[in-house]
């Protein structure tokens, strides 16, 4: 029991007093290696004396780890632990506060206490949860972090990335970007979108994003997934942030505002003046959007906008909302699901679309872009009503091997279909599409253009209401 070093306190440090569970902490604070704590309270009672939770960390030396939630100082930081705990490897920072008293950290810098956080080599580690980013605490992340860092986490809760800039600086973001990049293992968000913030209607918040993007990146060339989202949408994580790990690459989300579209067509997005930014879209290999919707008539918009502005594009998502709780979506990419990044264009060879009328535009400009696609798949909610008479045709895709079609239909309505399949030899074909026990030929779903070789997979799927 003396050389207890780690102590199991759940997922929910809510539920356990503080003040045992430091007692308990600090008990074995000649063994303990790694502490979680909630910090609601300055000092504790043990055996009769009164201790200073923050002060008696110099006592624990074998600790490695520490996850500090602070509610209760609004002057504390992360650079004060650090000096206290100078053997940790890994230390996860919560401060709670609205705002961080900008005396405590004006200080460090008024006093330049480099020497002393200089002997902090241990650290690698650093996860800090902030609700703002204040300018004097940004020039102390830049000029004070420690130099051997190989994985480091910033996540603000509360403030948009465009207000921060704006407090800032735009030659202070940029430091701060740089230095947060070069780490080996990186992340820095802005999760939330700030309802206080005024958008700037003039379509340079994306210029701002990818400035900073271009000081994040550095002279890394790595492949790069972004993630555009509509905060017009009923999303609940929306923000900006940038990630990179030497396995995945770069992983960059950009909450997509009003001011990023042309008028009052969503699909019509913005580009950054490169100009300013540097760089744009073209280094992105793989792009997804969320938006909160989007016309049928539209997607061939948003196709245009991503195979013109990203050259390099090895998969595509789109997806947005429909009524009744259902999603629409389009996607290309390669038919195992694979992305090889080390692979051109040209093996884009997989088309899927969810509950999206696969319209001639849409067929036109895909037959047209991507013409290596191998299989094509279709998805819908019950289409008779909407395909009757409708001609999809297939003889564009001169590469096509495999047609999926599947019909979805909510349980306990039954009404008997078939899809008539014209082929180019001449020949015709109908296939059922059966919810259950088939009663007969049905109507009329709609009409398959396609040739003999074209391997063909249609089927019904039941749905919950």
């Amino acid at each position: 029991m003396q050389h207890i070093n780690n102590i199991d306190t759940g997922s929910n440090l809510r539920l356990i007093r503080n003040d045992l569970l430091f007692s308990v902490y600090y008990k074995f604070r000649n063994s303990i290696t790694c502490i979680r704590l909630l910090d609601d309270r300055h000092t504790i009672n043990f055996n009769s004396q009164q201790i200073n939770i923050l002060n008696s960390l110099t006592q624990f030396k074998k600790l490695t780890k520490l996850e500090l939630h602070n509610k209760n100082d609004i002057n504390l930081t992360p650079f004060y632990i650090l000096e206290n705990c100078p053997n940790l490897e890994h230390l996860v920072f919560f401060s709670y506060h609205d705002s961080i008293c900008e005396s405590a950290m004006q200080h460090i810098l008024d006093n330049d206490r480099r020497i002393n956080l200089s002997f902090i080599s241990s650290l690698a580690h650093l996860d800090l949860y902030l609700p703002y980013l204040s300018a004097t605490y940004t020039r102390c992340l830049i000029d004070y972090f420690p130099n051997q860092l190989t994985n480091l986490n910033i996540t603000i809760s509360i403030q948009n990335i465009f207000g921060w800039i704006d407090i800032v600086g735009m030659e202070l973001a940029l430091r701060l970007m740089e230095k947060v990049g070069s780490i080996d293992k990186t992340y820095i968000g802005f999760v939330r979108r700030d309802e206080n913030f005024i958008q700037v209607h003039n379509g340079n918040n994306m210029t701002k994003y990818f400035k900073l993007l271009n000081s994040f990146r550095g002279a890394r060339q790595t492949h790069c997934t972004a993630h555009f989202k509509d905060t017009g949408g009923k999303m609940r994580y929306l923000g900006n942030s940038f990630r990179y790990n030497s396995l995945g690459g770069l992983f960059v989300t950009y909450a997509l505002y009003r001011s990023d579209f042309h008028g009052s067509i969503i699909a019509d997005i913005s580009v950054p003046d490169k100009a300013i930014s540097i760089i744009g879209l073209e280094i992105f290999d793989v792009l997804e959007f969320n938006l909160s919707s989007l016309y049928d008539d539209d997607v061939y918009r948003v196709l245009n906008y991503s195979l013109s502005n990203c050259p390099r594009l090895l998969s595509l998502n789109v997806m947005w909302d429909l009524l009744g709780g259902l999603h629409s979506s389009l996607s290309f990419g390669h038919k195992d699901g694979q992305i090889y990044f080390d692979q051109a264009n040209h093996d884009i060879n997989f088309l899927q679309m969810d509950h999206i009328r696969p319209t001639k535009n849409i067929f036109d400009f895909v037959t047209t872009h991507l013409r290596n696609i191998e299989i094509v798949s279709l998805k819908a909610k019950d289409w008779s009503w909407v395909y009757n008479k409708h001609v999809i045709d297939l003889t564009g895709f001169k590469k096509l091997k495999s047609f999926i079609y599947i019909s979805t239909h909510i349980r306990f309505t039954k009404e008997d279909k078939f899809v008539l399949i014209k082929y180019t030899n001449g020949t015709e074909e109908r296939r059922i599409l059966e919810y259950g026990k088939t009663r007969g030929m049905g109507g009329l779903s709609f009409t398959v253009l396609c040739d003999t070789s074209v391997s063909l997979d249609i089927r019904e799927e039941e749905i919950e209401n």
